[in-house]
């Protein structure tokens, strides 16, 4: 069967947009993708990566709209979700962003980025105990992102519960790269 051209073309733009993101530019992928979705509104994953690169860019209300789009077109992706969550976080709206996490879940139970915005939505919401178990999870899941250790002691901390925070740091300081190293002293100073 002949493939009609528009699948073709389709196929071409997302194989651009795809090294496009492979190189961090944005600028150049988001026109292509957008080509994509001009020809192909149903393109899930196209809409997925729109509404990634508005998180980045800060453009939040495109963030939303453009999650929603990739969600509503294969609702129990965990990764769409996620996608929504952190729009919805970033939106304001912790309430719709704490429901999108916790639905992630339920899709991908070991989903790291999932456990560790649902406790950073947590700490939002007030939902200490919550938070703690969320970040214990992701920790548990994967014990080298020093994210996570960097996280749970700024709760430790503001709970009082140095000795734990600092453990969490020492962990922390000798998994993250020198980048991070400045989350950590400020943690870490404020748990002096």
């Amino acid at each position: 069967a002949m493939t009609s051209p528009s699948s073709a073309e389709l196929g071409a733009l997302m194989q651009a947009a795809a090294r496009a993101a492979e190189e961090g530019d944005d600028a150049r992928t988001e026109p292509l993708l957008q080509r994509v979705v001009a020809l192909n509104a149903r393109d899930a994953e196209a809409w997925h990566m729109l509404a990634v690169i508005a998180v980045r860019g800060g453009r939040i209300g495109d963030a939303v709209d453009r999650a929603k789009r990739a969600q509503q077109l294969d609702r129990r992706n965990a990764e769409y979700l996620n996608t929504l969550g952190v729009a919805y976080s970033e939106a304001q709206q912790p309430e719709e962003a704490l429901a999108c996490f916790k639905r992630a879940l339920k899709a991908r139970p070991d989903f790291v980025d999932g456990h560790y915005n649902l406790a950073k939505v947590c700490v939002k919401l007030g939902k200490a105990a919550e938070a703690e178990q969320a970040y214990l999870r992701a920790r548990r899941l994967a014990p080298t992102k020093g994210e996570v250790a960097a996280n749970l002691a700024t709760l430790y901390i503001g709970q009082g519960r140095h000795e734990e925070a600092l453990a969490l740091m020492a962990d922390a300081r000798a998994r993250l790269p020198d980048s991070e190293m400045l989350v950590i002293n400020a943690a870490t100073a404020l748990s002096a």
